[in-house]
């Protein structure tokens, strides 16, 4: 009911808004690539192997650098959707609101990377004895056969994967709205909007998951280059009203 009623919305929200709307995006998903093609270059330049050891690290910080320049951007397209729920009028330009406040986005990188931690923290603790186990099976392969115990130890691990995504789920729901939180009061500042999106996304988790899982067709179809033009700003539109309408509920119930 509810995820149909923000999907409506998501979509009345973009209406005649679709053009800025992919405009932010592309330029995200430019600076992201350009980054990942600066990575490429180096590599190609230097003669070293992308499959290397320090081929994967030059592709993964790459990635991240270009992660750390399209987030303002997100962050500011995601300030327009939040402003047209709030019935003001916005423009382009509004996707680079962030650059105009450098000791913001610095704070607010800073937020992402440690609520990206927080959220991966369960699943990364619970795969280091995973790691350590098929570490030790790899070395020593006549441990598998040997000890009975191998089956029973490689159940336990799978289990503590699944129990870690779990955990990584839960976390991201708590954190899900940490953007709109902080868009929503910035004066409050990081730490609050931190809070706030961990209370009402604690208490709202079930109905958090079922949206983003009922998204999952958009997810799919963002894995398709160009899919990505239609899918990010709707995906991004019905958080965004998802988030307006559990946010009011906090405020009414604390009236």
């Amino acid at each position: 009911m509810w995820n149909k009623a923000f999907k409506e919305s998501a979509k009345a929200l973009l209406s005649g808004f679709w053009l800025p709307s992919i405009t932010a995006v592309s330029l995200s998903l430019a600076l992201t690539y350009a980054m990942s093609v600066l990575g490429q270059t180096m590599l190609a330049t230097t003669g070293i192997p992308t499959d290397s050891q320090v081929g994967v690290a030059v592709v993964l910080f790459a990635a991240m650098v270009g992660g750390f320049l399209s987030a303002p951007v997100v962050y500011g397209f995601k300030r327009m959707l939040w402003l047209r729920l709030s019935g003001q009028e916005v423009t382009v330009s509004d996707v680079f609101y962030m650059f105009g406040k450098p000791g913001f986005m610095i704070r607010y990188l800073g937020m992402t990377v440690l609520r990206d931690i927080i959220i991966i923290l369960p699943a990364a603790a619970l795969a280091i004895p995973v790691g350590l186990f098929t570490y030790v099976t790899e070395q020593n392969p006549h441990l598998v056969s040997s000890y009975t115990l191998v089956p029973l130890i490689s159940l336990g691990c799978v289990a503590l994967v699944v129990v870690g995504m779990v955990l990584t789920v839960m976390q991201a729901m708590r954190y899900a709205l940490s953007d709109f939180t902080l868009m929503d009061d910035e004066d409050g500042g990081i730490k609050r909007a931190l809070k706030r999106s961990t209370d009402v996304g604690g208490k709202n988790m079930g109905l958090l998951v079922k949206l983003y899982f009922s998204l999952i067709p958009q997810y799919l179809l963002s894995i398709t280059g160009f899919g990505q033009l239609y899918s990010t700003p709707f995906i991004t539109a019905t958080v965004a009203c998802a988030a307006k309408w559990l946010l009011n509920e906090e405020e009414a119930e604390q009236q």
